[in-house]
């Protein structure tokens, strides 16, 4: 939805374009941390439970970002929320990889991947509804607040969405957070996973 609304915090605060560009540059930049982080977590506490906290990081921030009133201040909501973002887009896609069978996962991780496109679309929609019916001081906030509505999701994953199999069974957890980084990269874990 930034992107939708750029010219409109230019025009309302003042910004210079390369603030502009900082702004959506650190959500890029702190989804990075924010993937590396969950998947990290996701290992130790779990794909679902993981997954409700970066979907509720990312729909607070969201939240944070509609009501914020300078530069600084959406900076930090926009950093915050490409960490859950970021977290979100990582463990959604091993959540998926994991919970299907291996003649079905291609098609699974296709379409989540794929919501992307439905997300701009929706956004887009969303931008042309706001700047309609409200003014633009107010249109671009509400857009924001709107992006805080996924938190609704996180009740139908806590009731019906459980861990996959293949994290159950191996009950996670099993190496440090610095390691847990770079094992994947050995030898002795391509070896282990060639067997699974």
């Amino acid at each position: 939805m930034y992107s939708f609304v750029i010219p409109v915090l230019i025009g309302l605060w003042g910004l210079s374009n390369a603030e502009a560009g900082q702004i959506a540059s650190v959500s890029l930049l702190t989804s990075a941390l924010g993937g590396w982080g969950a998947g990290i977590l996701a290992d130790r506490f779990g794909r679902v439970r993981v997954l409700q906290w970066t979907i509720l990081l990312f729909s607070v921030f969201s939240f944070a970002s509609g009501i914020s009133t300078n530069y600084g201040e959406l900076f930090t909501a926009r950093a915050f929320l490409g960490l859950g973002f970021g977290g979100e887009t990582a463990i959604s896609a091993v959540l998926i990889a994991e919970s299907f069978q291996s003649n079905a996962r291609g098609r699974a991780v296709g379409f989540v991947q794929g919501g992307w496109s439905i997300g701009w679309g929706l956004a887009a929609i969303i931008s042309t509804i706001c700047f309609s019916y409200f003014e633009p001081v107010v249109a671009w906030r509400v857009m924001f607040i709107i992006g805080a509505t996924p938190a609704i999701i996180i009740l139908l994953l806590r009731r019906h969405v459980s861990e996959p199999a293949t994290f159950r069974r191996t009950k996670g957890g099993q190496v440090s957070a610095f390691s847990a980084i770079f094992s994947i990269f050995t030898r002795r874990y391509a070896a282990r996973t060639a067997l699974a």
